[in-house]
């Protein structure tokens, strides 16, 4: 379970709270009452890769937040298909 902070509290004790985060417990810093980062310890050479995975995490959710609010589309017919390619060779 990750133990949870202010930026004030951060601010005044970081050096002890970052310390705190080398047990492998993630340490969330609030901000009025909500959320705004976490902080972890990583190996030295895992820092690429821990920030590319929290890149893809932000990416992933992103888009099922897009994906969310997008209607489903009716696939086009063949007939509607067909005339799409008549138009393109026509074009082309």
């Amino acid at each position: 379970m990750a133990a949870y902070t202010t930026i004030r509290d951060l601010q005044a004790q970081a050096s002890r709270l970052i310390a705190d985060t080398r047990t492998g417990e993630p340490l969330i810093i609030t901000s009025h009452g909500k959320p705004v980062a976490v902080l972890t310890a990583v190996d030295a050479g895992q820092a690429d890769d821990m920030a590319a995975a929290i890149g893809r995490i932000r990416s992933y959710r992103a888009f099922k937040s897009l994906q969310a609010h997008v209607k489903p589309r009716t696939p086009p017919s063949p007939k509607a298909i067909d005339m799409l390619i008549r138009r393109a060779r026509r074009s082309g």
